[in-house]
């Protein structure tokens, strides 16, 4: 089975200029779970492009084990087809 992980490619929080993007742990627990079932992902964001991860998502007191996992996993990242699609949300 093949999935694409559809993330936002949203990088400021309205007019405010604030960072916004991905939240780390929306993308890594649905990205483990698939992956460790055997399952081919693609990550993709409607513009393409570098994939802006929301900064908070990014602080100490919002890691897990999968965020950690995700950091050091060298084959993680996209793959070339699409079956089904997973949109991840975001944070306001």
């Amino acid at each position: 089975m093949k999935v694409a992980i559809i993330l936002t490619s949203h990088d400021r929080l309205g007019d405010t200029g604030d960072k916004t993007g991905f939240w780390l742990e929306e993308l890594v627990a649905p990205y483990y779970t698939l992956h460790d079932a055997g399952v081919e992902i693609t990550l993709a964001s409607p513009k393409g492009g570098q994939l802006p991860l929301d900064p908070k998502s990014d602080e100490a007191d919002a890691q897990t084990q999968d965020t950690e996992r995700f950091r050091t996993d060298s084959a993680a990242g996209p793959g070339r087809h699409r079956q089904s699609r997973y949109f991840a949300g975001g944070r306001v």
